[in-house]
């Protein structure tokens, strides 16, 4: 497919595209690009390999999926209506790990932190001071707050604290909307 969502280098040096038809790889002997059959063929929004070379693949509309390449190991992570412990949304953004190591997931649903020990998830919606549950992107800054880009505004999240700071056409924005992959973190922080 022609429509990419998302480039990963794995640390191998594998490259992997997120499509709106599935996750392909750079074959460099053929030269070309060959689907990657380890997950399903579907509308991926956004590729990450975490710190121990598990590759995450965020959807448009079925939750996160994972594959191991060291055991082969695949799985999938939705929205349960009814399991505040799951994925807060379908629709998935953006991909990352911070300083300590926390997993992070932004979805159409809120923001997510993966809890590994429990395969669950810990959710951050409205109702914990988010201006929207739709978050587009993460940037980590020095002190290891949270820059969220939001349908709502930009916020400042402290994940030790859980305090939200919320900047909007009132603090300066051109905009209280921002876009897909509307993120830049630049050398000063």
């Amino acid at each position: 497919s022609d429509f990419v969502c998302g480039l990963l280098k794995t640390r191998s040096g594998r490259i992997i595209v997120a499509t709106d038809r599935g996750l392909c790889y750079f074959n460099a002997k053929e030269k070309r690009f060959n689907a990657m059959d380890e997950l399903p063929r579907t509308f991926y929004t956004r590729v990450y390999e975490d710190r121990n070379g598990i590759i995450w693949a965020g959807t448009y509309s079925e939750g996160l999926y994972f594959f191991d390449p060291k055991t082969k190991k695949t799985g999938n992570f939705r929205y349960v209506p009814t399991d505040k412990s799951s994925l807060s949304g379908n629709r998935v953004n953006w991909i990352c790990e911070d300083s300590k190591d926390q997993f992070w997931i932004a979805t159409e649903g809120g923001l997510c932190r993966f809890e590994a020990s429990k395969y669950s998830f810990l959710n951050y919606t409205v109702k914990d001071g988010l201006p929207s549950n739709i978050v587009y992107t993460l940037q980590e800054d020095a002190s290891g707050c949270l820059w969220m880009s939001t349908s709502k505004g930009l916020v400042c999240f402290s994940p030790d604290s859980k305090k939200v700071v919320t900047y909007t056409k009132i603090n300066g924005l051109l905009s209280d909307q921002f876009n897909y992959n509307s993120t830049y973190r630049d050398s000063s922080g």
